[in-house]
């Protein structure tokens, strides 16, 4: 699992190779995902083990690239330099 975004009521799971659709809302995964998933938007849920990198406020994961929120952006910021 990449990452998950919300599509609104719905999560769509980014898969390394496909996407699932589920019936979940992102808060509601934000509590059960384990410590390596991280909310960076409040629409994104990341795997940080597959970040390739940071262009501005942006993750890239794959070919992805996810917003950041200037939010989240100090809790991104404290992740990585924690690794």
């Amino acid at each position: 699992l990449c990452f998950v975004k919300s599509e609104r009521n719905y999560s769509n799971f980014q898969l390394t190779s496909k996407r699932i659709l589920s019936l979940n809302k992102l808060s509601e995964l934000e509590e059960k995902l384990p410590s390596n998933f991280l909310r960076v938007h409040r629409s994104y849920i990341v795997n940080t083990d597959f970040i390739d990198g940071l262009e501005g406020r942006s993750i890239l994961i794959r070919e992805h690239q996810i917003p950041v929120s200037e939010s989240y952006y100090n809790k991104l910021q404290q992740h990585i330099n924690q690794l």
